[in-house]
């Protein structure tokens, strides 16, 4: 992936978890992804009720794409946290 937007699941409980976030990742003009590679960036997520005590600073979770696994999260900084 490189420079553009991403839009992929992301799973704050187990893999046969069912119940997923939308989320949004823009990656600025020129930025690549490869597989294996570590990048940080901001994300905007759509959080569900049930997911929102599930986020806090450290928190990891799975980025999916429907069942399949792609990267795993971590949450470095809370910038928004709208009700």
């Amino acid at each position: 992936m490189g420079g553009g937007s991403y839009r992929p699941n992301h799973n704050f409980f187990g893999p046969d978890d069912r119940e997923m976030c939308m989320g949004f990742i823009e990656l600025p003009e020129g930025q690549q992804v490869a597989p294996n590679d570590t990048i940080q960036t901001e994300m905007t997520l759509r959080i569900y009720p049930t997911v929102k005590p599930e986020i806090s600073v450290g928190r990891q979770w799975r980025i999916q794409e429907g069942a399949r696994l792609v990267a795993v999260g971590t949450i470095l900084e809370i910038l928004d946290l709208v009700a």
